[in-house]
């Protein structure tokens, strides 16, 4: 690691690494925390990508099956923190307003652990299906009873 201005070592690119973390609002993989951390080749992209999975396995950052990192409450500024869910939207359910938590407080104090336990209900969407089958022609009550006639009702999307 080259020693350009105030990046000196690898605990001064993690310091970094948290204080974007601490600001993007969404999960960023390895190539987006380098170019936010990028300033005059004092980062390199090498520095970054040693330091991430430092960082995950201390518990600063969490890492995604897609290999995209956040920040965990362990690498969290302490104070006060308000939690809002964005987007509860499950396709085919409906969210139950009334029993869920869209919001909730924490706050963070040295050396502790705080928790915003956030809850949502949801009501699988479903309504009534009526089939009504009419028959005409020459064919009697005896011929239909005899279950020549049957349906498939099959969900297409």
């Amino acid at each position: 690691m080259e020693q350009h201005g105030f990046i000196h070592d690898m605990l001064d690119v993690k310091v970094l690494i948290l204080y974007i973390m601490s600001r993007v609002q969404y999960p960023v993989n390895v190539d987006k925390v380098y170019e936010l951390a990028y300033q005059d080749d004092c980062v390199s992209y090498f520095d970054v990508a040693q330091a991430l999975p430092e960082m995950v396995d201390t518990g600063h950052l969490s890492r995604s099956e897609t290999g995209e990192y956040t920040i965990t409450d362990k690498g969290v500024e302490t104070g006060n923190y308000v939690v809002t869910e964005q987007n509860a939207t499950i396709p085919g359910y409906t969210l139950d307003i009334a029993k869920s938590t869209k919001e909730k407080d924490a706050t963070v104090e040295k050396d502790k652990e705080a928790e915003a336990a956030l809850n949502d209900e949801y009501v699988k969407d479903t309504g009534d299906l009526k089939i009504t089958k009419t028959f005409g022609g020459d064919v009697t009550k005896e011929e239909i009873a005899t279950g020549a006639i049957t349906f498939v009702v099959k969900k297409v999307d």
